[in-house]
């Protein structure tokens, strides 16, 4: 445009004061604007005067763009409300549009008869419709796809909400606080299970160093009675060992500080490991497409594999509020006393001592 003389304004959407002001005078005669794709969107150019004489306004796009809503966007800034109007887009067979999707002999019957010259013709019309709706189509596989990862952690999201929300709306979270020692029961004998024996069957000795002194004081487990048991029932045992502790213990408290310290504590635990398994899942998902070398569905096993971090990570849980409520200590804080204000004796001046 400046080498051909021609004087013209720029829209490009980085000042909203000047971007009304060339608007506003677009539409007059003889006024030469340049546009980004977004720029001057959704908006009326109003005809100057002798313009609609003229033909109305006149938009010229320099290529195709990917998607057909943009092209019908530029194209809609003329002809509105009834005004006269025309639109026209030139393209080439070097624009990226046409270098990526255009077919071969398509180009090489265009390219090899017309040179540099200007062709209007319906095969190429036909043509970048249809690589349009190529990439509309593969975009919207994209969104598709991402939208299917994306609802595995918003399931999973729900599901935390949930027991968050029945913490700190239920009248009480007894049942709740049972189910976290009954899980960790069942968590602590898995960990004993013998590394030689394929049955489930645990070691006494191995429940023991797992559980004393974390969970339970020393002594308080028998290891004979839980060497040879089978996992399931020595977890059962183990998590009512674990409750009745916990139930003595709370008998202790107020009982609006023990409900108190249950809600707080749980839901610490819950949030504390939900932000964790976020970036956990955050890991898992930005190397899963590679699973697709391997002739594997990565979705499928984003979905096997979320599930699964998503079990321990409730397991981990449960642990975690079991271990805070077995070992915290409520102290409750008696009120200070008012602090009285210091007399100080204030030194008078020599003068008024005299």
């Amino acid at each position: 445009m400046k080498k051909a003389g021609l004087p013209h304004e720029v829209l490009n959407a980085k000042n909203q004061a000047r971007e009304a002001e060339i608007i506003s005078h677009a539409g007059e005669k003889g006024a030469v604007t340049l546009a980004t794709n977004m720029a001057g969107r959704g908006t009326d150019i109003k005809l100057g005067e002798g313009v609609r004489e003229l033909g109305g306004l006149c938009v010229f796009g320099t290529e195709r763009h990917e998607s057909r809503r943009i092209d019908n966007q530029l194209r809609g800034r003329s002809g509105r409300q009834g005004d006269p109007g025309y639109s026209r887009f030139f393209i080439s067979f070097d624009d990226d549009l046409m270098r990526r999707f255009a077919p071969e002999n398509l180009r090489k019957m265009f390219t090899e008869s017309l040179e540099d010259e200007a062709y209007e013709n319906r095969m190429l019309t036909n043509a970048v419709t249809n690589a349009q709706k190529q990439i509309e189509g593969r975009n919207f596989d994209i969104r598709k796809n991402l939208k299917d990862y994306d609802d595995v952690l918003a399931k999973q999201r729900d599901i935390i909400y949930k027991k968050r929300d029945a913490i700190l709306m239920a009248s009480d979270i007894v049942d709740l606080i049972h189910d976290f020692f009954k899980t960790t029961g069942l968590y602590l004998a898995k960990k004993a299970i013998d590394d030689s024996n394929a049955e489930g069957i645990i070691s006494g000795e191995a429940l023991k160093k797992i559980v004393e002194p974390r969970f339970l004081p020393a002594g308080s487990i028998n290891a004979s009675a839980y060497d040879g048991a089978p996992f399931e029932e020595a977890g059962e045992d183990l998590g009512e060992l674990l409750y009745d502790t916990y139930l003595q213990k709370r008998k202790t408290w107020p009982s609006a500080d023990a409900d108190m310290a249950e809600r707080q504590i749980s839901l610490h635990t819950i949030d504390q490991n939900w932000q964790g398994h976020i970036d956990t899942m955050s890991h898992l998902r930005e190397g899963i497409s590679l699973r697709s070398y391997a002739q594997t569905n990565p979705l499928q096993d984003y979905v096997n594999e979320g599930y699964d971090l998503f079990k321990e990570m409730n397991e981990k849980v449960a642990v975690d509020t079991t271990f805070n409520l077995l070992n915290v200590r409520l102290v409750r804080k008696e009120p200070e006393e008012e602090k009285k204000p210091d007399v100080v004796n204030e030194e008078k001046p020599e003068e008024e001592k005299k």
